[in-house]
């Protein structure tokens, strides 16, 4: 080890001390000088404030900290010794950075602690002396085992803008799971019981065929919810739609992926099954795996307008939810109390669904409809032409099957517009690149290094789709006209907005020395990609897709000989903390207005809130030079416990 370097001077027992000359000191590192100094201080019991020290003396058998400690007990030529070390400290810490071939590096012998971590390889060295930062792989499986680690050890933590991205993705995971499972999941049961009551009435009373033929297929559409949302109860299915609802079931439960639909048979359409796989949270229970299967249907299975049975069907399904009245009030302000709270995480649906077709009703058939009139032709085809007008101007992912672009549907309950899903779509093409890359979606969000990973190392993934630089550079160029208030509309957007923060540096700051290179903005990219990663998972099921803790006991000891906590430091990007408060306090405003926040969410959102506010505060006075106050170091030692 290093430290084993200073040996030299001392012998254990009470060793005779040799009194230094500058001769003595030269080839010594800031570290060899920085420990061969204190081991002076320590050899007569000094208690160390400095963790750092206090930790590696503690290590020593002969160090014994004592209270009645003075520097009057070192003897003349010691403190000649101390002195001198002292002053070639002082002349070594004046080239923390040094000139290599041209480029300013870190010099990697002014590192003082290294002696608190393994030996390094030369490929190491050369990498943290020019990057002002090294990345090596780890053993633990959650990143506040890493900081807990660093407060047993004594190590300094160096807080960093991933571990705050987990905590918030647990906190959306949370919050929307919770909602989920306790209030949605009753309130999606009580629509569908609703809706097939109101259906029933509406096929026994009719005469029309095609009115009853529509009304049965929606009858046979809201019962495959209903098995689900009934713990997958058969017995809570009419045995009139049973045959062709359990057929429905069997390809939900196959996951076969594109079929045809068993209800709108016969059709040319077709439905990917393969989307009702529960994952994510919703694998916890049955009452959430059960909730995922019934919206995933409300989101991804389409009636077309384009056929006239399905386009009755689509018609009679918003009549229902807009005259049948639940407790004085139109069942829609239940439909909506379920699709406002998840369009709050995740934004709204850019299918068409029965708010749009409420719209071309009252135009086609006024605001008191006849659902006799429903069959007529005439009338369909001007419900067909208002509608393609709504979805020309709001269908901006349409799916791809076959080489076919998705045309005009409706959609109980839409899966959501996401801006990423756009990207990859757009940045797909038949034939020539099936798949995208997330450096796509990084590169349209802002980051140089993604594109040019895109345009340089990555050429293989399209050279034979000429047209994708050209294509990429448009969806820079458009997305870079959305503004502040653009991203801020949801939480899933909100959350992007923080990640840009992390991939385009505000420039108005002057940022340290490991922050000014292209290898930190690599490692933004990479952060941005795994935050990004764990967004998709927690909005698995409405997003479009395209096509406190106990640290560990210890002896307790004297105040004395307690240090100060070791000189940590927060990864200085103010803009993205402020960016994730915003987001943090848009969320609990959010969740508290629509009456789905309860105390102790609420207690934990306002910790979590004043932990950002707290790295926010530590980063302005790191980029302007300000000290840091014990208790802020100590907060900074701490925050692996927090983040448990």
């Amino acid at each position: 080890m290093l430290w084993m370097l200073s040996s030299f001077l001392f012998i254990s027992g009470n060793p005779p001390v040799k009194k230094l000359t500058p001769e003595d000191l030269k080839g010594k590192t800031l570290q060899d000088l920085y420990l061969m100094r204190n081991e002076i201080y320590a050899r007569h019991g000094r208690p160390f404030k400095t963790y750092e020290l206090f930790a590696y003396f503690m290590g020593k058998e002969w160090y014994k900290p004592r209270k009645d400690y003075s520097d009057r007990e070192l003897s003349p030529v010691e403190i000649h010794n101390a002195k001198l070390i002292l002053e070639k400290e002082r002349e070594l810490l004046k080239h923390n950075y040094i000139m290599k071939e041209g480029r300013k590096v870190i010099n990697f012998d002014n590192v003082i602690n290294r002696f608190q971590f393994p030996e390094f390889t030369e490929e190491e060295i050369e990498k943290l002396s020019r990057n002002g930062f090294l990345v090596v792989p780890s053993k633990y499986k959650q990143l506040f085992h890493i900081y807990e680690n660093n407060d047993y050890l004594g190590i300094a933590s160096f807080i960093t803008t991933d571990a705050v991205l987990q905590l918030y993705h647990l906190f959306f995971d949370r919050t929307l799971m919770e909602i989920e499972e306790k209030h949605l999941f009753n309130l999606l049961r009580r629509l569908t019981d609703y809706l097939i009551d109101e259906t029933w009435t509406i096929y026994s009373s009719s005469h029309d065929s095609m009115i009853k033929k529509a009304a049965l297929r929606n009858l046979a559409y809201f019962y495959v919810p209903v098995y689900y949302l009934y713990g997958r109860d058969r017995g809570a299915v009419s045995s009139e739609v049973w045959d062709v609802v359990e057929k429905e079931i069997e390809n939900c439960e196959a996951h076969q992926g594109f079929a045809y639909p068993p209800i709108l048979s016969p059709t040319r359409y077709t439905v990917d099954y393969s989307q009702f796989i529960p994952r994510g949270h919703y694998t916890r229970n049955d009452t959430l795996k059960n909730y995922f299967m019934a919206m995933m249907w409300y989101g991804i299975y389409a009636l077309h307008p384009d056929v006239d049975i399905e386009l009755i069907q689509a018609l009679l399904i918003t009549h229902v939810l807009y005259n049948f009245l639940v407790e004085e009030k139109p069942l829609i302000s239940l439909w909506r109390k379920i699709y406002e709270i998840t369009a709050f995480y995740v934004g709204f649906s850019d299918d068409i669904g029965p708010e749009e077709f409420r719209v071309v009703m009252e135009r086609v058939f006024g605001k008191e409809p006849d659902i006799s009139e429903f069959s007529r032709r005439e009338k369909l085809k001007q419900v067909r032409k208002l509608l393609l007008k709504i979805f020309n101007e709001k269908t901006k992912i349409r799916q791809i099957v076959g080489g076919v672009p998705q045309g005009m549907e409706f959609r109980f309950m839409g899966q959501r517009y996401i801006p990423d899903s756009e990207i990859m779509q757009r940045l797909v093409c038949p034939r020539k690149r099936y798949f995208p890359k997330g450096l796509d979606v990084m590169a349209v969000l802002g980051s140089r290094i993604a594109k040019e990973l895109m345009l340089e190392r990555y050429k293989d993934d399209w050279k034979e789709w000429k047209e994708y630089p050209e294509r990429l550079n448009e969806l820079i160029e458009e997305f870079k006209k959305l503004t502040e208030e653009d991203w801020k509309k949801n939480l899933y957007l909100s959350w992007l907005w923080c990640l840009k923060s992390l991939l385009e540096l505000n420039k108005k700051h002057k940022y340290p020395f490991f922050m000014q290179n292209d290898a930190w903005l690599t490692k933004s990219l990479n952060t941005s990609l795994a935050s990004w990663a764990e967004l998709r998972h927690d909005a698995i099921l409405y997003a479009k897709p395209s096509g406190c803790a106990e640290c560990g006991g210890g002896v307790e000891r004297k105040w004395e000989w307690v240090p100060e906590p070791p000189k940590g430091y927060v990864e200085p990007n103010v803009e993205f903390y402020k960016r994730l408060r915003e987001l943090l306090e848009f969320t609990e405003k959010g969740l508290e207005e629509r009456g789905f926040l309860d105390p102790e969410q609420k207690e934990i959102f306002e910790r979590f809130i004043e932990l950002v506010v707290f790295l926010e505060r530590v980063s302005l006075k790191e980029l302007k030079g300000t000290p840091l106050s014990i208790e802020e170091y100590d907060q900074i030692r701490r925050f692996g416990s927090l983040l448990e």
